[in-house]
């Protein structure tokens, strides 16, 4: 091994992912798995993603995308090749790509400059790019947050980074809470998998509207939802329309219910 990235960076397609006796081993991005060296005259899924990968790094001059390898292929690919400092043959070599879905994170460095690097050898570990955080929502959170939304996310060093909601089960695990899934910004650098993070998040439930507690509503008959409320020692039922609810703290509007008046419940 002559060259390995640093743990937690980030390699796209057509980055060196590392080298050996100074020679590049690059990422492409594509959905196929190349199981084979690839020259002129080869068919296959894995020739389709070849070409899919060069052309989206531009090398695509007079190709046409399919599963067929040609001369043409064999042009872009040596184009490719000699951008890259790989030995420019025209012909696939697979020890001198690696094909992943997308831009991957190096998790952990299993080889170190200096070692021996004989086929087969584990040379280090990659991650997707996307990084995912999970968190358990009580029950009364679920009204308050939605698939889409933003959320914060505070990492181990101190800083925060965005995140974007994914997926919000929509039954509950056996604790009672559901399971959602955001995903932090691909821009963010993050080391290493299985980390504790801390995630907030606020929303603005209505502008102009009361914040009173929940169970100070009372359901009365014809859907009529009222609270019960103070005045001068007499208790009377005020009429509310329910905007939103968020754990603790439901907004409500009304005509006669007024800021500072005193609820039960």
């Amino acid at each position: 091994m002559t060259w390995l990235p640093t743990a937690g960076s980030v390699v796209s397609s057509g980055e060196v992912l590392y080298r050996v006796n100074n020679q590049p081993v690059v990422l492409l991005e594509g959905a196929a798995t190349l199981y084979r060296n690839l020259t002129v005259g080869d068919t296959g899924d894995d020739v389709h993603a070849l070409e899919t990968a060069l052309a989206a790094l531009g090398y695509d001059t007079n190709m046409t995308v399919d599963n067929n390898f040609t001369s043409v292929t064999a042009a872009n690919l040596k184009a490719f090749q000699t951008a890259m400092g790989i030995t420019a043959t025209g012909s696939l070599d697979l020890t001198t790509v690696v094909m992943h879905d997308g831009p991957v994170v190096v998790s952990t460095l299993v080889a170190a400059v200096g070692d021996s690097a004989p086929s087969g050898t584990e040379i280090l570990v990659m991650a997707d790019q996307e990084r995912d955080v999970t968190v358990s929502l009580d029950p009364a959170q679920l009204t308050s947050i939605a698939v889409g939304d933003t959320v914060s996310v505070k990492l181990l060093d101190g800083s925060s980074a965005n995140a974007t909601v994914a997926f919000i089960a929509a039954a509950p695990a056996s604790d009672g809470t559901f399971a959602l899934t955001a995903q932090l910004d691909p821009s963010v650098k993050v080391s290493g998998d299985d980390l504790t993070v801390t995630v907030s998040y606020s929303r603005v439930l209505a502008k102009g509207a009361l914040l009173i507690d929940p169970y100070a509503l009372v359901l009365l008959e014809g859907n009529r939802t009222v609270v019960r409320v103070v005045r001068a020692g007499v208790v009377s039922d005020v009429e509310v329309a329910v905007i939103a609810t968020a754990g603790r703290s439901t907004a409500v509007s009304s005509t006669d219910l007024k800021e500072g008046d005193t609820i039960e419940g």
